[in-house]
């Protein structure tokens, strides 16, 4: 009887779920809207004042400068303006506000805390961490490449088409950083998994449920994750279309590796220094400068020179005490190089 009843319950809660509606409105085309005349310069103040008059409200009076201020560096930066910064906008603000303000964007826009402000809300929704999750929740060393890369992305006003390609496919474009997007979310570590086939593959299914997750509600805005198990019961997303796409990640494994980006950019970097430092040495070398030991290679190379001893210094330690040895030179290499 309790069979019979847990059967019945579920098909009556599952008879009144509402079906897909391809015509719900978040799955359509945006229309152009009429903007209110309202004598705002900004359609979006027209739009939000329209709204406000219908609650019988209005917007609040102009801020004065230093609570302006204030707004623009904190909700751009997260940290307030120095006080020589108010000073300075107080200045130009009695001068021609409209300029002054102008500026005072441009300068926090060009700040490298821009966006690490902002590049913060994108780390949220593809749920960032330094860890990887569940209870064990141990370190990521090596996650804050991506880190970066969304910072300097929102620092160098990345288009947003082309911070969506990288991120997907950035292991192809020479972004290998922005690839840590498909990984961010939390991962069963191999000491998590068991060793029987079944818990394997089910590890691996998790995954890729992960990276469709991230991928899902981050571009299109959709949980497309509930058509694992069976067609989505409201968005028009079926079983067939979640299997489609997670085999497009079939490929992606949580792991490391190396940033091909980053080892080219080191290597040309080294290059680089190693070029600018055989141009130093050669003008000492010119003026007749001595360059000191290597003490990597331990070679020397001087001018014949008769002596009978010769003084050695380890600049290393042995028993805590400073090591300096004296030698004295055999006959046969008198005056050797």
């Amino acid at each position: 009887m309790l069979k019979l009843s847990a059967l019945f319950l579920c098909g009556t809660v599952c008879s009144s779920v509402a079906k897909p509606d391809p015509d719900h409105w978040s799955l359509q085309e945006r229309e152009a809207q009429v903007v209110p005349e309202l004598g705002e310069e900004n359609p979006i103040d027209a739009f939000l004042l329209s709204r406000l008059k219908e609650k019988g409200l209005g917007f609040s009076g102009p801020a004065d400068p230093v609570t302006l201020l204030r707004r623009l560096s904190m909700d751009l930066t997260g940290l307030p303006p120095k006080l020589t910064e108010l000073d300075d906008f107080r200045f130009a603000w009695e001068s021609d506000p409209e300029v002054a303000y102008r500026k005072a964007l441009e300068r926090l826009l060009s700040s490298p805390r821009y966006g690490e402000r902002w590049g913060q809300h994108w780390l949220d929704v593809v749920r960032y961490a330094d860890t990887h999750g569940f209870e064990v929740n141990t370190p990521r060393p090596n996650a804050w490449p991506y880190r970066d890369y969304v910072i300097k992305a929102f620092n160098d006003d990345l288009p947003y088409d082309q911070f969506i390609l990288e991120q997907l496919t950035g292991d192809s474009l020479g972004k290998d950083a922005a690839t840590g997007f498909l990984v961010t979310a939390a991962a069963l570590m191999p000491g998590q998994i068991g060793k029987d086939d079944e818990s394997i593959k089910r590890a691996r299914q998790d995954e890729l449920n992960e990276i469709v997750i991230n991928s899902a509600s981050a571009f299109m805005g959709l949980t497309v994750h509930c058509a694992r198990c069976h067609d989505h019961k409201f968005d028009a997303i079926s079983q067939k279309d979640y299997f489609r796409l997670q085999a497009i990640f079939g490929g992606v494994h949580y792991g490391e590796r190396p940033d091909q980006g980053a080892v080219k950019e080191r290597q040309e970097r080294m290059s680089e220094l190693d070029n600018r430092i055989d141009r130093m040495e050669k003008a000492l070398i010119d003026r007749g400068v001595r360059l000191p030991v290597n003490a990597r290679l331990n070679t020397e190379f001087f001018s014949a020179t008769e002596a009978q001893f010769v003084r050695g210094a380890n600049h290393g330690r042995s028993g805590f005490q400073f090591v300096q040895a004296e030698y004295k030179l055999r006959e046969s290499s008198m005056n050797r190089r």
